[in-house]
């Protein structure tokens, strides 16, 4: 069971201070699938703070698995693609390395694929293929996400309601789907570039804020960047739509 707005609310404050942190910025979360392995590229004292912040803020998810705390947090940004990037990975190693513990090559504790691969033919080779996700920003990421979270806590029946009962989309929202799908079809690398696609293309606002009160997509980004950026994780997540294409970083 989730925890309160309040909780998410407090969450989010503590996160968005520490994203003001000039030495916080250059973290980022990682997720290498074929291990399973999780972790925190950027200064040990950006990893200890996030640490204590994601912890404090995972206690507030359902655990039934008994998932390291911030790693659980971390799971749910990559679940639902906050500052989101994958890239392709592959990598290739010798059954007697993945068999052998005292194999030479491996290092103390180095993790194994958790996946199934596949024997490359001629040779010893296994071949094991999937993907590494990387997480930008994950103080900012968080506070999008306990914003997300805090909207779910306020309005617990919402989903219920439409769980039970389908409701007929109405054609503003149809139209919005639609930009969103064509905004995804030309891979945009943030979510500034897509509300102002959604500009170009004159779609109708969703009465929802801060885009209503604003009186644009951009406008409404620029006025609170954390609740545009939270309803377009939700929005792109229930269309089902890819990650955001992966451009330098600014």
């Amino acid at each position: 069971m989730l925890a309160d707005a309040q909780f998410w609310r407090e969450r989010k404050r503590a996160f968005r201070k520490s994203d003001k942190e000039e030495e916080y910025r250059s973290l980022s979360g990682r997720w290498v699938s074929i291990t399973d392995n999780y972790g925190l590229p950027g200064s040990e004292l950006a990893q200890r703070r996030f640490k204590i912040l994601a912890e404090a803020a995972a206690r507030g998810l359902p655990n039934s698995q008994g998932t390291e705390l911030w790693k659980l947090w971390l799971a749910e940004l990559i679940r639902r693609k906050i500052n989101y990037h994958e890239r392709p990975h592959t990598i290739q190693c010798s059954q007697e390395y993945l068999k052998n513990p005292n194999h030479p090559l491996r290092r103390l504790s180095e993790p194994l694929p958790v996946v199934k691969g596949r024997k490359k033919k001629g040779t010893t080779m296994m071949v094991f293929e999937g993907k590494i996700v990387t997480i930008d920003r994950p103080f900012e990421a968080s506070a999008i996400l306990c914003e997300l979270l805090e909207s779910l806590a306020e309005h617990p029946s919402e989903g219920a309601r439409k769980a039970k009962k389908p409701v007929k989309q109405n054609e503003t929202y149809k139209r919005i789907d639609k930009a969103l799908r064509a905004c995804s079809a030309a891979r945009p690398k943030s979510h500034e570039e897509v509300f102002r696609q959604l500009d170009e293309r004159k779609v109708p606002l969703p009465n929802s804020e801060p885009f209503k009160s604003a009186g644009g997509w951009l406008k409404g980004f620029q006025q609170n960047r954390h609740a545009a950026s939270a309803w377009l994780s939700r929005a792109w997540g229930k269309l089902n739509l890819p990650s955001f294409a992966r451009g330098p970083k600014k």
